[in-house]
C-alpha cells in the first residue's frame, strides 16, 4: 500500500511542478467507500452506502452516522459544517445532523417523483434548494418540506437535453452543474445570472465570491460579478476523480487517495 500511495504522490507532483512541493495531508478511502466532502472548518466527510464518517483536520476519526432506515446515502451536503444532511433519493429524504452526527431533524420535499434523483443543496440562511427535474428549475423549501420559492426555468434558457448532476450553494450564489453544458449560475433568490459553457469541466467549489471549477488548462478561479479568470496551472483532469476548493484549500481524490494542498 505505501508503494502505491508513494506512486500516486509522484504522479500528482509532476502536475504540481513549480506550484506545490508536497501535499499537507493524506488520506486513503476504504474499497466501499462511495463519496466525500469538506466542510469549511476543515473537516473530512466520507460516506458508503449507509455510513457517514467524519474526520478532522488531523484525520483522526470524530464521529459516525449509520442508518439503513431509508436506502443508500445519495449525496452529502456540509455547506452548514454544524448542521451536515444527507439526501436519500429512494425515499425523497433528507435527514439533518447536528455536531455530534446525531439526527436533528428528517423531513421530505413536497416534490414527489419529480426529484427522483434528489440532488440539491442547503441555501444561504434556512432552507434547501432542490432541482426540479420536471420543471427543469431549481425549488427552494423550508424544513419542513414546504416549497418556498421557485428558481429561473432551465427551459427558458436551454433547449437541449439538460441533465443536472450537482447544486452547490455558498452565500449569495447558486451553481447548477450539467456536464455536457457547464454550468448554470443563479444568485441566492433563484434568478438566473448567466451561463458559463463548459463542458466535461468539473464544478470544484465556491468561495469569497468565486467559481472554483477545473479544465485541461488547470484550476480556474472566476469571480461570478466581473468574470475575471485566474487560471492556477494545475492539470490534473485526466487523472483525479474529484477535486474540491474549500477555504483556500484543494482537495484531490487520485484513486483511493485524497490528497490536501494549499491553494
Amino acid at each position: 500500500m505505501k508503494s502505491v500511495i508513494a506512486l500516486m504522490l509522484l504522479l500528482f507532483q509532476m502536475h504540481l511542478v513549480s506550484y506545490c512541493v508536497e501535499p499537507d495531508t493524506v488520506f486513503v478511502l476504504s474499497s466501499n467507500d462511495k463519496g466525500w466532502d469538506v466542510d469549511d472548518l476543515g473537516n473530512l466527510y466520507v460516506y458508503d452506502n449507509y455510513e457517514l464518517r467524519r474526520y478532522n483536520r488531523d484525520k483522526e476519526l470524530t464521529a459516525t452516522f449509520s442508518s439503513r432506515e431509508f436506502g443508500p446515502i445519495g449525496s452529502l451536503d456540509v455547506v452548514d459544517p454544524l448542521r451536515p444532511a444527507l439526501f436519500y433519493p429512494m425515499f425523497t429524504k433528507i435527514i439533518e445532523l447536528d455536531q455530534s452526527l446525531s439526527i436533528s431533524a428528517t423531513w421530505s420535499p413536497e416534490i414527489g417523483a419529480r426529484a427522483s434523483s434528489l440532488i440539491g443543496s442547503r441555501s444561504a440562511g434556512q432552507g434547501y434548494w432542490i432541482y426540479d427535474d420536471l420543471d427543469r428549475r431549481p425549488v427552494k423549501f423550508d424544513q419542513n418540506g414546504k416549497p418556498l420559492l421557485q428558481g429561473t426555468s432551465l427551459s427558458s434558457i436551454e433547449s437541449g437535453n439538460v441533465l443536472i448532476s450537482e447544486i452547490l450553494c455558498n452565500g449569495q450564489w447558486m451553481v447548477l452543474n450539467d456536464k455536457s453544458f457547464g454550468f448554470f449560475v443563479y444568485d441566492q433568490y433563484g434568478t438566473f445570472s448567466f451561463k458559463l459553457f463548459s463542458p466535461g469541466n468539473q464544478l470544484a467549489g465556491i468561495g469569497k465570491g468565486d467559481l472554483y471549477y477545473l479544465t485541461e488548462k488547470g484550476l480556474i478561479k472566476r469571480n461570478f460579478r466581473t468574470g475575471f479568470e485566474t487560471t492556477f496551472p494545475i492539470n490534473l483532469k485526466n487523472d483525479s476523480s474529484s477535486v474540491k476548493v474549500r477555504n483556500e484549500r484543494i482537495f484531490v481524490q487520485l484513486g483511493k487517495v485524497i490528497l490536501e494542498y494549499r491553494l
